[in-house]
């Protein structure tokens, strides 16, 4: 009898304290939006979605694409965050492709998307490299061109033909939008089986000490059979963001071709691509050690400074890092910030900025 009064009150405390700082107007506390259904033309809710984009405009969180469980999405949702009413929105123009593990920003009244995992013209599995733009007004979308211009923005260091560099096909990566430009951090893309095939010959030719004619090389690399070089984990589908599921190779924009077996690797890269007006993509050059590669890391920005938070590693292990650096002034040291480690490291989620709070929607 004793113990289950015991129970009770153990589960009712939680909750009456709950009570008690909604009722005093305490800070940092969670509460569940209890989201429902709009009436009319385009009512409806998402019924469940991982690997989406969520970002906030006009009181409203606009989430887009992901995974749910009718296979991947092109919808874009939209949430009255007053109300909790859910509604689809109507669209214009050319959509982009359904996706997942994709990453969106505002910027200028639009909303910009880049990258993901798709399904590519044959319905193989595929990392995507485009950039749409959706005029918030409007509801219309537009391919973003990426090309153009002389990639010098106000204020910034002059360029070389070097720093244009078009970004490798990703997911899973993180974005924020910086002084009129969109920053892309890391994610996970594609190494052909033929790459993997070659690293696996230099190795087991470092191993014979005996071998220095080429020719002989040439015959113990002609030697390794795909079988040797293809692991369980290259066989297998891997999920955007390292969940289950799809994510391999094949496609137009895969960096495979289909007859070969994908495997992943992880990025550290950062990107920036001019949001005003159509430009070329530009390789950010920073100094520091910088975060290490990764994917489903969570990202946003703060007068001028890009956070990089967590994600995984190469192998697969969550990371509880919390790395600056600012971004909109040209290279700039990275370094973790003075943050103590979470408990429980997780990713990716969408840290959305608002007024006064923030707001969190799905994961992988």
């Amino acid at each position: 009898m004793l113990g289950a009064a015991s129970d009770i009150a153990a589960e009712a405390t939680p909750r009456l304290k709950g009570v008690a700082a909604e009722l005093l107007g305490k800070p940092n506390r969670w509460a569940a939006l209890h989201a429902t259904a709009g009436t009319g033309r385009g009512a409806s809710r998402p019924s469940g979605l991982a690997c989406a984009s969520a970002v906030v405009d006009h009181g409203g969180l606009l989430v887009y694409g992901g995974l749910g469980r009718e296979g991947l999405s092109d919808r874009l949702w939209q949430c009255e965050l007053a109300t909790g009413v859910w509604r689809v929105v109507s669209t214009r123009g050319p959509e982009p492709s359904p996706r997942a593990a994709h990453t969106a920003v505002v910027h200028g009244g639009a909303m910009f998307i880049f990258g993901g995992h798709s399904k590519g013209e044959g319905g193989g599995d595929t990392l995507l490299s485009d950039v749409h733009r959706l005029d918030l007004r409007e509801g219309r979308w537009e391919p973003y061109r990426t090309g153009g211009g002389d990639g010098r923005g106000g204020g910034e260091p002059k360029a070389t033909t070097l720093d244009f560099v078009q970004p490798v096909s990703r997911c899973s990566h993180a974005a924020a939008a910086i002084g009129g430009s969109m920053f892309v951090f890391g994610g996970e893309s594609l190494k052909c089986a033929q790459k993997c095939k070659e690293e696996a010959a230099c190795v087991k030719v470092d191993a014979v000490d005996d071998i220095t004619e080429s020719s002989e090389i040439t015959d113990i690399t002609a030697s390794i059979s795909e079988d040797e070089i293809t692991t369980e984990e290259l066989r297998t589908p891997h999920a955007p963001g390292g969940g289950g599921g799809g994510g391999g190779g094949g496609g137009a924009d895969s960096p495979c071709s289909d007859a070969l077996p994908p495997q992943f690797e992880m990025l550290r890269d950062l990107h920036a691509l001019p949001l005003d007006e159509p430009g070329p993509w530009r390789r950010v050059h920073t100094s520091g050690c910088g975060p290490s590669p990764r994917s489903g890391a969570a990202a946003t920005a703060i007068g001028g400074r890009l956070f990089v938070c967590g994600g995984w590693d190469e192998a697969k292990r969550e990371l509880g890092d919390l790395w600056e650096c600012a971004a909109r002034r040209g290279p700039a040291p990275s370094r973790p910030t003075n943050a103590s480690t979470p408990e429980e490291t997780r990713s990716p989620n969408s840290p959305l900025s608002g007024t006064g709070y923030a707001v969190a929607y799905g994961t992988c």
